[in-house]
């Protein structure tokens, strides 16, 4: 898997993150009142995000793996890429709309007018920040990640130096020994004993 793989599978559930969280605040701003935001959202066809920290633990473990890659990438020496900015400019405002509209229609059978209401106008306009905050949290996931992985690489292994001197003292013996064989020796026959007069 590529540098630019592990940076999709770090920037896209980060983005899916954000775009839920707008969704999320835009109906707590519109309905403060816990109780009643309940019902307003059964009543809207949002009775399948009991079902959330399910799709945030998903979340999660792909952008720990994608990390993963990511320094490992890192570690290996390949090139590290950023995440994309136009999938936080275009997903979460173009998903928020479908989601909007899918959400109405598999709830009451018919196309609504889902950009009339007054929570699909908030929820539109929180896409920004919300993409912004999720912009900016996946580039510094990708960065530390690369830095760690950069970090924890092993450097190329340096020769030993016993053996540097292993190949000197072998030198040096290869030398004596070839001394002898060549006729230079140092050393001269033994001196013969004197006899008497």
């Amino acid at each position: 898997m590529t540098g630019k793989h592990a940076a999709w599978l770090v920037s896209l559930p980060v983005a899916v993150a954000g775009w839920l969280a707008a969704h999320m605040v835009a109906y707590a701003l519109a309905e403060p009142v816990a109780g009643a935001r309940a019902g307003r959202l059964d009543a809207s066809g949002h009775g399948y995000l009991e079902h959330l920290p399910l799709v945030a633990l998903g979340l999660l473990a792909t952008v720990v793996a994608g990390a993963a890659l990511h320094a490992l990438a890192a570690a290996r020496g390949r090139r590290t890429h950023a995440c994309s900015p136009w999938l936080f400019a275009l997903l979460p405002p173009l998903a928020f709309v479908v989601q909007e509209h899918l959400e109405r229609f598999v709830h009451d059978g018919a196309l609504p007018l889902a950009a009339l209401e007054p929570t699909f106008l908030l929820g539109l306009l929180l896409q920004l920040p919300f993409a912004l905050l999720a912009r900016a949290a996946a580039g510094l996931l990708l960065h530390t990640a690369a830095e760690l992985g950069r970090a924890l690489s092993m450097p190329p292994p340096r020769r030993p130096a016993v053996a540097v001197r292993s190949t000197v003292a072998l030198d040096l013996c290869l030398t004596r020994l070839s001394q002898p064989a060549a006729g230079s020796s140092e050393r001269g026959p033994p001196i013969p004993i004197a006899t008497g007069p």
